[in-house]
């Protein structure tokens, strides 16, 4: 299929990673109540946001209204399919970070966080 972007995979892993690194470092100075308060708010946050950005908006009306420093990557399937899509690299990166920071904070998977995020702020 060749459907996966490894190098933008890779750019936003290397953030996560780093970030996932800090949250665990700084799990022992978080309450036990400060902490179950904080997750309820995450995840209600993250309910909210997917219910509000339910569809990302269409890839070319997103890419013709680009502002700031946006990636743009061509992907071409084994059939010649090509897929054209961008998004903005330090927007991506930011939020690699938060979220690896997030997840390993509160011992979570990143997908709860990072889909409704990059849907919303990366496109």
């Amino acid at each position: 299929m060749k459907r996966i972007d490894y190098k933008s995979g890779l750019l936003l892993a290397v953030a996560t990673i780093q970030g996932a690194i800090f949250g665990a470092l700084n799990t022992t100075y978080i309450s036990r109540r400060v902490f179950n308060d904080a997750f309820g708010v995450l995840m209600i946050a993250a309910t909210i946001v997917l219910f509000l950005y339910p569809y990302p908006r269409r890839a070319k009306e997103a890419i013709q209204n680009r502002r700031g420093y946006y990636l743009v990557r061509n992907l071409v399937e084994k059939d010649g399919t090509m897929h054209t899509f961008s998004y903005n690299l330090r927007a991506g990166v930011g939020l690699s970070f938060f979220v690896g920071y997030i997840s390993s904070l509160f011992g979570i998977g990143g997908g709860r966080v990072y889909v409704p995020l990059l849907t919303v702020f990366v496109e």
